[in-house]
């Protein structure tokens, strides 16, 4: 496949468009984006709470 500049210009603004869109819809859903920032801030505690009882484990 050949991808020339109108191409990758073509895609770079539908990705834009796109990331517009979806923050339009996040805009109207409240909700749906607290539950969203919810689960990745849960997921992060549990990254945290992983590498502690690593590092717990190495020390001893």
């Amino acid at each position: 496949m050949n991808w020339t500049k109108k191409h990758i210009i073509y895609l770079m603004v539908l990705k834009k468009e796109s990331l517009w869109k979806y923050s339009q819809c996040f805009m109207r859903r409240p909700r749906m984006l607290a539950s969203w920032i919810y689960s990745f801030l849960m997921w992060v505690l549990l990254q945290v709470f992983r590498s502690c009882r690593m590092l717990r484990l190495i020390s001893q």
